[in-house]
């Protein structure tokens, strides 16, 4: 009689589901974070200021305008850096709520939120000065494009940062990771798009051209639009990957020595 001797190894779990309530989750905690993203950058849009001593010199209107790039450079990189932060911290919380608390590799996720946190302030000091030197500033214009180019350089990073950080804590490996930073951007720069067309139809008046719009509510439009768009784009591109990730559960495989 031939007696088959079965050895149980165990094997990862790969492909694991992104379900609907997590999808939800994520979501809800995406406009959550955009929210809290908005009412930190309300707090510190203005923390940097012109030296009175700058402002009020006669006729040095160079010096005042390099001082007041200076000053939106960085009131900029508070604002934004802050809206980074935010959804940083709830990308990480909801990726542990749907992991049932269990931990991501630690290490590359600080790494990634620090990245995060870099690639929404840095470009603030490039995007700045870039407005600054355009011609075209007339918040009545139909022209879209040089609002459009600023806010993608300084909001397609921020998502392509949320994307890197998306990648890593679902575990979806190299080419995984890979993929949901270029959604990350994607869902910015469609955040972007939504919003230029929604300030110049629905808010003509709140100067949606600028780097930081002009009110309260123009202001809080593009921190949704960039959150959830970031958000349904990393979701869109998780559930048609087949780099899914996040499974750190195992399963016993059969193995039988003869080879059989």
């Amino acid at each position: 009689m031939h007696n088959d001797q079965v050895i149980f190894t165990h094997q990862p779990l790969t492909n694991s589901k992104l379900g609907a309530a997590a999808a939800f989750l994520y979501l809800l905690t995406a406009a959550v974070a955009g929210f809290a993203g908005w009412k930190i950058g309300e707090s510190n849009r203005e923390y940097a200021t012109v030296p009175l001593e700058i402002s009020s010199k006669a006729y040095q209107f160079a010096e005042l305008n390099a001082e007041t790039v200076r000053v939106n450079s960085i009131n900029g990189a508070l604002v934004y850096g802050g809206l980074g932060l935010c959804l940083a911290v709830g990308t990480i919380l909801s990726t542990k709520l749907a992991a049932r608390g269990q931990c991501p590799p630690v290490l590359p996720s600080i790494a990634a939120f620090a990245g995060v946190v870099a690639l929404s302030a840095a470009p603030s000091f490039v995007m700045m000065p870039a407005f600054a030197a355009s011609s075209d500033r007339d918040p009545g214009s139909l022209d879209l494009t040089m609002p459009l180019l600023i806010h993608l350089g300084l909001w397609a990073p921020i998502g392509a940062g949320i994307g890197l950080l998306f990648g890593i804590l679902r575990k979806r490996g190299t080419a995984g990771t890979i993929e949901s930073t270029l959604a990350g951007a994607v869902g910015a720069t469609l955040g972007t798009v939504a919003f230029e067309f929604l300030g110049a139809i629905l808010m003509p008046t709140d100067k949606t051209n600028e780097p930081m719009p002009g009110t309260e509510r123009a202001r809080l439009a593009a921190a949704m639009c960039i959150s959830l768009g970031i958000m349904i784009s990393l979701l869109y591109s998780t559930l048609r990957s087949k780099h899914q990730g996040c499974a750190t559960a195992t399963t016993p495989v059969p193995v039988d020595p003869t080879g059989a």
